[in-house]
């Protein structure tokens, strides 16, 4: 037993000793070489390249792989592309009616694989002219995109995986659909609608206002609104916490949630409708001019309305608990409509 128990002693100390030797040998190397990874590396390098148009262009179109994209407005009279490639990472752009911009990637497996196979991808940043109507669709499967004090025309954006980052923009319309990415939109004007789709991750948006639709759709996630104007405002989460601040809609607000809790504090609309499977209705200061309906399956309705509570026909159902409205009330000029069905309700209102 204790000659088994040495040799495998034995064994242990050679291999650490082995991997002391071989780290030394990799610092040693990158002592030799100033300490330049580089030069072991099997990644190809990149090098900057920079494409101006020569003409206008109404339309541009971006797919991407694994670069980071950046959208700024430019004071230049053309569109303008800087980028980063190589042998094994190029792209094509094709200058027609639409500018068609496309990476492609003809890596061999040992590029990808290893200590040093590591690419450093640098970001692509589109400079488009102030003022030119374009429209943008861009298609990305790994990596972010970001615009910034940009004035465009109408935007789609798919990503399979990466944030989507939106500031201080002017469009037509916005359309962004995200697969596994946080979205993050803050002082945006639209003049037509804003659709916001995301498969898992958190939609923020702070300061959005558009003369049409925001409709904000989010499967597994956060969905976070502050500070919204629109005509009408759609909200739709399949698991995730819904929470809205500051909504001043002309129309409805209507949010619908299958598992997770409703928050609605200061917001204004003709009809409000909240609707979750399983989850908590919490609310204040919230103003209807024509009809409030608030459902739950599974939770807690509670919250404060501004209004008499003689404005309203109520109808009020609670399955089990605590209710401190009337089953029926009748009257009024608006509507109001309570059900849940496990948990109780509590509804003050309040004049301002």
């Amino acid at each position: 037993m204790n000659i088994k128990r040495k040799k495998s002693h034995g064994v242990i100390v050679a291999g650490l000793l082995l991997l002391v030797i071989g780290f030394a040998c990799v610092i040693s190397v990158l002592a030799i070489n100033n300490w330049d990874y580089r030069v072991l590396s099997s990644a190809p390098l990149l090098t900057e390249s920079n494409y101006v148009a020569d003409k206008t262009h109404q339309t541009i179109f971006i797919e991407e792989d694994n670069s980071n994209i950046q959208i700024e407005s430019t004071d230049d009279e053309f569109v303008s592309v800087k980028y980063f490639q190589s042998e094994k990472q190029y792209y094509t752009i094709s200058d027609t009616e639409t500018l068609i911009i496309k990476k492609s990637t003809d890596m061999e497996w040992y590029n990808k694989m290893g200590l040093f196979s590591y690419i450093l991808e640098q970001p692509m940043v589109v400079s488009i002219p102030k003022l030119s109507n374009t429209d943008i669709d861009i298609v990305i499967v790994n990596g972010r995109v970001k615009i910034d004090n940009a004035a465009l025309d109408n935007v789609k954006i798919k990503s399979n995986n990466g944030s989507v980052r939106i500031y201080n923009s002017t469009f037509n319309t916005l359309t962004t659909d995200i697969d596994n990415g946080t979205s993050n939109y803050f002082n945006i004007t639209s003049y037509g609608d804003i659709i916001t789709t995301s498969n898992n991750g958190k939609i923020e948006m702070d300061n959005i206002k558009t003369a049409t639709k925001i409709d904000v759709k989010a499967n597994n996630g956060k969905i976070d609104l502050e500070n919204i104007a629109a005509e009408v405002l759609l909200v739709n989460s399949d698991n995730g916490v819904i929470e809205i601040d500051r909504a001043v809609v002309a129309t409805i607000i209507d949010i619908s949630n299958s598992n997770g809790s409703v928050g609605i504090d200061n917001s204004k609309a003709k009809d409000i409708k909240v609707k979750t499977g399983n989850g908590v209705i919490n609310f204040d200061d919230i103003d209807a001019s024509n009809s409030i309906e608030l459902v739950t399956d599974k939770g807690v309705i509670e919250g404060e309305i501004i209004g008499r509570k003689k404005d309203f026909n109520i109808v009020s159902v609670c399955g089990s608990g605590i209710n401190n409205l009337p089953a029926n009330q009748t009257g009024g000029f608006k509507q109001l409509t309570v059900r849940t069905s496990k948990g109780f309700i509590d509804i003050e209102f309040q004049l301002y």
